[in-house]
């Protein structure tokens, strides 16, 4: 480990400055283990993870991160929609219905009227005058969802 003399953090080359990044923002060190690794100042440290290129630079990292982690969870959305079918059954079996729920509630199937202390009221649109269900008018059921906080 190489020793710098006081007041020379400002002259860290580019070269230097990516690895305090790469250090801080790949590998998650501390600003003091970052010191100890590379024989500076914390301060000066401090300073390279404050400027805005470390910024810019984390930035990037986490929207890259973030990017790939959608990709592999679209690769999933198949699987997982065919999860919640089964789940909406087995729960369904059992006499809970909140899967079902969520489910009509986060496609936009069903909007919530109300929601008071674990009771969400539904209306749930059966039919439509251009679509009507077996020739029937089209119905509007008031419903209401008691679930229960685990």
């Amino acid at each position: 480990m190489d020793s710098f003399p006081v007041g020379r953090g400002s002259q860290l080359t580019p070269e230097q400055r990516r690895e305090i990044q790469c250090f801080a923002l790949l590998d998650g060190l501390s600003a003091s283990e970052i010191a100890r690794r590379t024989g500076r100042d914390r301060g000066t440290i401090a300073n390279v993870l404050k400027a805005e290129d470390s910024r810019a630079l984390r930035q990037q990292l986490e929207t890259e991160a973030q990017e790939a982690a959608i990709k592999v969870l679209r690769g999933y959305s198949q699987r997982a929609a065919r999860a919640w079918g089964i789940a909406i059954d087995a729960a369904a079996d059992k006499g809970d219905h909140r899967p079902a729920k969520d489910l009509l509630l986060h496609t936009g199937a069903i909007e919530p009227v109300g929601d008071e202390g674990g009771t969400t009221r539904v209306a749930i649109f059966v039919g439509s005058p251009e679509r009507p269900l077996d020739g029937q008018p089209p119905m509007i059921i008031d419903a209401t969802v008691t679930t229960e906080d685990e």
